[in-house]
């Protein structure tokens, strides 16, 4: 299984490959009047205006101000091209899908993570993108009303 590793935080976390189109320096992102809180903005990627995501609030991950060395991976939702902004991308791993510990073998029920890589460097995340964005709706949803 190829992932693209990340990092938040303090911690790493990982999308599948194929739900990844790049991945970009951080570019000054365009306020978007009206927003929800999680979405910083909109940028322009070769022609096309996407929405800048920030997983900090759904990853537990206090805030931060964007710099310079931060990157944005582009990546694919159905129907839907979005950019994450993250720390730092460490690149891409060929992971034994054998090997991965599914979220419900570490707490039942849990459900918000796919499962958990052990590297030499520690413990990764396998974020499914879907679900990751679900609960970054959620929570926008919820700070709305």
């Amino acid at each position: 299984m190829l992932l693209v590793v990340f990092q938040v935080g303090d911690q790493r976390y990982a999308l599948h490959l194929e739900v990844v189109e790049r991945v970009v320096r951080a570019v000054e992102v365009s306020v978007l009047a009206g927003a929800p809180k999680g979405v910083v903005g909109v940028v322009n990627v070769f022609g096309r205006i996407l929405p800048v995501l920030d997983p900090r609030g759904p990853l537990g991950v206090p805030e931060k101000a964007m710099a310079i060395t931060d990157q944005f991976i582009i990546s694919y939702l159905p129907g839907q091209a979005v950019v994450l902004w993250v720390d730092s991308v460490d690149g891409v791993i060929d992971y034994p899908e054998g090997e991965v510990t599914q979220a419900k073998e570490i707490l039942a029920g849990i459900g918000e993570v796919e499962g958990v890589a052990k590297l030499e460097q520690g413990i990764v995340f396998i974020e499914d993108l879907s679900k990751l964005y679900r609960r970054m709706a959620g929570r926008l949803e919820a700070l709305d009303s």
